[in-house]
């Protein structure tokens, strides 16, 4: 596959493979001799998929066919989050070069993928159809304490399933940051960026999980015992108060409460606007309409038209949905479908004969 057309800046490769053995790899082999010291440093994530990316240090005899090991680096597959990792190793006997790598390979027995060190003999099977996404950034190797220069350049198959998708990307990545904090002096000093990367692992982790916790704490993400958290937060139980018609529990499911938790959020922070009422629709109920009409005599008749389960029916007329002013009587009406209008032919609007008044 050719190199991708790369943007003014970026400072990561995304790849998307379909199957195991996929990846990039460097096309400058470094030579080295056993007993040489290499130090690897490495950031990379886990975005999706049943497969460990690998990064790392493949050592091979000079035709390349006889592997002596690989200096491995992968990421969790617990979280999306950027990693990094540094090892230290000794050149094996046999090894005459060295090739910089990555790709994807099977998960260990215990189902993980978080890996940081030597494989002394790594053993490979055939390759296998799997779906996987990952990046990596900023990578560092040196050779008895000289830095080697070895660009991710080339994208290949693995002889069986097609190249990897690879793009370029800018993006904000926390180990490239903090290690890109190093003056002048230390910028070619393999064993300071091989400590500090070491330091700044953990702290690194850290972000990682607080970034993670966006992610699961967001409502249109989160599931389970998440949406419960939420739940508590904005005032709003999966349990609701009342008995639904239609069979349906009361005890919500998390798409149904996720409705809930995105209509308590709006009431949480209703401005008292008629606006506000018609924006929640638009974001809980996008195929559907709504009209209020302000009855002038401290009452509201809100009209919905749209397909809603008897569920969310019950919801809505339990003013577990829309705000209502205090000391106002809302009546809700759910028109049947279609209603009659002009310009419009579908379930929702629909001419004479078909469409309805009310």
């Amino acid at each position: 596959m050719p190199i991708p057309t790369k943007p003014s800046q970026w400072n990561c490769l995304n790849f998307t493979v379909g199957a195991t053995l996929v990846g990039g790899s460097s096309s400058n082999v470094i030579p080295c001799s056993p007993g040489d010291s290499v130090i690897f440093t490495a950031s990379i994530r886990w975005l999706g998929g049943a497969k460990r990316p690998v990064i790392g240090v493949w050592f091979f005899d000079q035709p390349l066919i006889n592997n002596f090991g690989s200096l491995e680096i992968s990421p969790p597959n617990t979280d999306t989050g950027w990693h990094i990792g540094t090892y230290t190793v000794v050149v094996p006997a046999g090894a005459a070069v060295m090739v910089v790598q990555t790709y994807t390979q099977d998960l260990f027995l215990d189902g993980s993928s978080y890996f940081v060190g030597f494989n002394p003999a790594p053993t490979l099977g055939p390759p296998a159809a799997a779906a996987v996404n990952w990046e990596v950034s900023d990578y560092y190797i040196s050779l008895n304490g000289n830095a080697q220069y070895a660009p991710m350049d080339t994208f290949q198959s693995n002889g069986v399933f097609v190249a990897a998708t690879v793009a370029y990307l800018q993006e904000f990545v926390f180990p490239l940051y903090y290690l890109g904090r190093l003056t002048s002096e230390y910028q070619q000093a393999p064993k300071f960026r091989a400590w500090l990367a070491a330091l700044i692992s953990p702290i690194v982790d850290l972000l990682t999980l607080a970034q993670q916790a966006y992610i699961k704490f967001d409502v249109a993400t989160a599931v389970g015992v998440q949406l419960d958290i939420l739940g508590t937060i904005v005032g709003a139980s999966r349990i609701l108060p009342f008995q639904p018609s239609g069979g349906f529990s009361p005890t919500l499911t998390d798409d149904d409460y996720r409705t809930l938790l995105y209509a308590k959020i709006a009431q949480n922070q209703w401005d008292g606007s008629p606006a506000a009422i018609y924006a929640l629709r638009r974001q809980i109920f996008p195929a559907g309409r709504i009209t209020i009409i302000d009855n002038q005599n401290m009452s509201l008749t809100i009209v919905l038209a749209g397909t809603f389960t008897s569920l969310q029916q019950d919801m809505i007329t339990n003013d577990l949905i829309f705000p209502r002013p205090e000391g106002v009587l809302v009546n809700y009406t759910f028109a049947t479908l279609p209603l009659l209008g002009f310009g419009f032919n579908n379930a929702t609007i629909a001419g004479f004969n078909v469409g309805r008044f009310s």
